[in-house]
């Protein structure tokens, strides 16, 4: 009897979860758009819990990372179509 690999969607909610429980810290960095200066710093720092979003594109997971106050702080939009790039959005209000 041979059982079904997880899904993508399951390991990256696994993942993630396991971060925000953990406290564990998720370093990116990335290019501003606005001072076109290189920015570095901790995804999770902020982060405290995280919501499956019901994308409107059915081939991609949306993965919503809120704050300390339940507000949106970042959306992770990964697509399953392999020639697009994953897209990361960060609410500018809140600083990392």
């Amino acid at each position: 009897m041979s059982t079904a690999a997880p899904s993508f969607k399951k390991l990256l909610t696994e993942y993630i979860q396991g971060h925000i429980d953990e406290q564990k810290a998720l370093q990116i960095s990335w290019n501003c758009p606005y001072c076109h200066g290189s920015h570095a710093g901790n995804l999770f720092k902020k982060v405290r819990s995280m919501e499956m979003a019901s994308a409107a594109d059915s081939h991609a997971v949306e993965v919503n990372l809120m704050d300390e106050t339940g507000q949106l702080f970042a959306a992770i939009k990964i697509s399953k179509n392999k020639t697009r790039l994953p897209m990361l959005w960060i609410n500018t209000g809140s600083r990392m």
